[in-house]
């Protein structure tokens, strides 16, 4: 699996996503983004392929979690694939729910969709169900459901069709409506799968390897899928009329809640992790304390990316020096920044927890990576806890101060030095690329926010 970010380069997925001896393909996202589908899949001898469904869910700093959970056996049944997530909400059904292809038995023949309700907690799923309105004795792949329209597009080549695979469609309604050939230009004489629409309903994607495709060599023309896109074909105005029309809007199906992207309350932030420039603040003393905010320590270590960007990816060849600098670009934007980003919406819910009386005492853990001695990073550590405490201290011209005064605020601390630094991270001092430059080594260097203890006056 590729990222990509605006118009810059794809590059391969980190923390695992991808292994070097499976295939990862098929993503889809859960209605509000907080869980990634997608399948890995092997080969079984020279020709056939089998797969199955694994998802990762975001935690609560925007990260994925390490590690994927493969769907239960229901829908992952031994000996048989499993592919080709799509998901959707089901009116009907008051409910998100997940659409695949399985070759599982119970089936007329072939691939055949299948759909399962989505339940709440973690990997839990209804008793998955056949289409059996939609499946044929063929192969019936590639389900997307365009939940505004509740109609779910599908390629078919057991339905009556072009040639190849064509692309279906059927309406959601008490049962499902019987699939329509979306003709053409959508569909021809080969094979039109992957069919994808857009929010505005009419203009979308889709994979084909009809003329036009690129192809290996003169002999095979038809031998590759490309994307392709489409937009609706303008239709000519039609003739006045003068019959008054009453114009209704469209229904929509109510969806569940999405979960925000920022946290609304204060235990939901944890941990929150701040990031700071090796040897910072104040390098090259041993003092503990600091007259430096976060915040005036962020803005320079950001300000710092591109010399993270040379130092780490610069001295590798390509395709190596790609995956380096999105490793770089990762670690700043995704943990780097929205730390910070979630200290300031950390202090405003802070604050109005204080003003509605709570009393609220904050645990802070400083770290820092391996490269100095033991003492030398244990007062480091404590300097950085320093200018987190400083935050709260001159947050909007001093407004925790009288809340620190008066014990309604407290904030507890625990330095740690590198004692619990990852054992891979380099403490070679003229390792600079690895011990200072490494997202890794950047990792450490931090002070988290663990705990929260609140309790009303």
């Amino acid at each position: 699996m590729l990222y990509q970010r605006g118009g810059s380069r794809g590059r391969p997925l980190r923390r695992d996503f991808n292994d070097d001896n499976l295939h990862t393909a098929h993503t889809a996202f859960s209605l509000n983004g907080s869980r990634l589908y997608f399948t890995r899949c092997d080969y079984i001898n020279a020709t056939e392929i089998r797969c199955a469904i694994y998802y990762r869910n975001k935690d609560k700093r925007g990260r994925w979690s390490s590690r994927a959970v493969k769907l239960p056996e229901e829908i992952n049944q031994p000996n048989h694939t499993a592919t080709q997530p799509a998901i959707g909400y089901d009116s009907v059904l008051q409910a998100e729910v997940l659409f695949f292809v399985s070759d599982q038995p119970g089936g007329p023949g072939g691939l055949n969709l299948w759909w399962a309700k989505i339940e709440e907690g973690d990997n839990a799923f209804g008793r998955p169900s056949l289409l059996n309105e939609l499946n044929t004795d063929f192969d019936d792949i590639t389900p997307f459901f365009h939940t505004p329209s509740q109609t779910l597009y599908f390629s078919s080549d057991g339905h009556p069709a072009l040639g190849g695979f064509d692309v279906f469609k059927s309406r959601r309604e008490q049962a499902w409506t019987e699939p329509q050939n979306l003709g053409t230009p959508i569909n021809s004489s080969y094979n039109d799968i992957y069919y994808f629409l857009g929010e505005d309903g009419v203009s979308g994607y889709l994979s084909s390897n009809r003329p036009g495709s690129f192809y290996l060599d003169d002999s095979n023309k038809a031998c590759c899928n490309d994307l392709y896109s489409f937009d609706p074909i303008p239709e000519e105005p039609p003739a006045a009329d003068t019959t008054p029309i009453v114009s209704l809007p469209p229904v929509q199906p109510e969806l569940p809640p999405t979960e925000p992207d920022i946290p609304t309350r204060l235990e939901d932030f944890l941990p929150l992790a701040l990031y700071f420039d090796n040897d910072e603040p104040d390098r090259r003393t041993r003092r503990t304390t600091t007259k430096k905010t976060y915040g005036e320590t962020y803005e320079t270590y950001y300000a710092r990316r591109p010399d993270y960007l040379k130092a780490f990816a610069g001295p590798l060849e390509e395709e190596r020096r790609e995956e380096a600098a999105y490793a770089v670009d990762e670690f700043f934007e995704e943990e780097a920044k929205k730390g910070y980003d979630f200290l300031q919406r950390f202090s405003e819910i802070l604050l109005k927890r204080l003003q509605s009386g709570d009393e609220v005492e904050i645990f802070l853990k400083g770290y820092t990576s391996p490269r100095a001695k033991s003492d030398y990073n244990l007062a480091l550590s404590k300097r950085r806890i320093s200018s987190v405490r400083n935050h709260f201290q001159t947050y909007q011209d001093g407004v925790f101060q009288p809340y620190l005064e008066n014990g309604q605020l407290t904030i507890s601390e625990r330095p740690f030095g590198e004692a619990v630094a990852a054992s891979t991270v380099s403490d070679a001092l003229d390792d600079l690329r690895n011990s200072i430059y490494h997202p890794d080594a950047a990792r450490e260097r931090r002070v988290e926010i663990v705990e929260i203890k609140r309790e009303g006056r």
